[in-house]
C-alpha cells in the first residue's frame, strides 16, 4: 500500500546539482548546465597555470634604406626592402629576431624602452629579443 509508507524528506535541488528528468537521468538544456559553464572555480584552476610571459614588442623607425627580416615565434613575419620613413610595430610571444642589412638607417625601440640606432651604415646586424630586453640588450652588439 503506496499510504501505508513513511514519507521521504529529499533535499531540495541546489544550483551546484544538475536536475534530473523523470528517469534519474540529467536533463539536458537546463539551468545547472548554465551555470556549470560558467563556473568561477573552472577559470580560477586556469589561472593556476603558469603565467603567460608579457610579448615582445619591438618597432622600427628608418632615417635610410634599410633590408629588413623579422622573424616572430619562428614566423617570417616581415622581409623585404624598408625605405626612409618606413615605420612598423612587431609583437611575439616569446621571442622576435631582427636583422637589418643596414643598421646605421634604422632606430629600434623595445618593449616600451627608449629607441637607439642598431649601430653603424652598411653594418648587418641579428638581434633575439624576448620579454626582458630593453635598450641595453640593442646597444650591446
Amino acid at each position: 500500500n503506496l499510504g501505508d509508507e513513511p514519507a521521504i524528506d529529499a533535499p531540495a535541488p541546489t544550483a551546484d546539482a544538475p536536475a534530473l528528468d523523470a528517469e534519474g537521468t540529467e536533463a539536458e538544456g537546463t539551468e545547472a548546465d548554465t551555470a556549470e559553464a560558467s563556473d568561477p572555480l573552472e577559470t580560477a584552476d586556469d589561472s593556476l597555470s603558469e603565467p603567460l610571459e608579457a610579448p615582445v614588442v619591438v618597432s622600427a623607425n628608418l632615417s635610410d634604406r634599410a633590408w629588413l627580416s623579422v622573424v616572430a615565434d619562428g614566423e617570417n613575419v616581415y622581409e623585404g626592402i624598408a625605405e626612409s620613413g618606413f615605420e612598423e610595430t612587431w609583437t611575439a610571444q616569446t621571442s622576435l629576431v631582427f636583422r637589418t642589412g643596414n643598421a646605421g638607417g634604422v632606430e629600434l625601440s623595445v618593449n616600451g624602452d627608449r629607441a637607439v640606432v642598431l649601430g653603424d651604415s652598411g653594418v648587418v646586424r641579428t638581434l633575439t629579443l624576448t620579454p626582458d630586453s630593453d635598450t641595453e640588450t640593442v646597444e650591446s652588439p
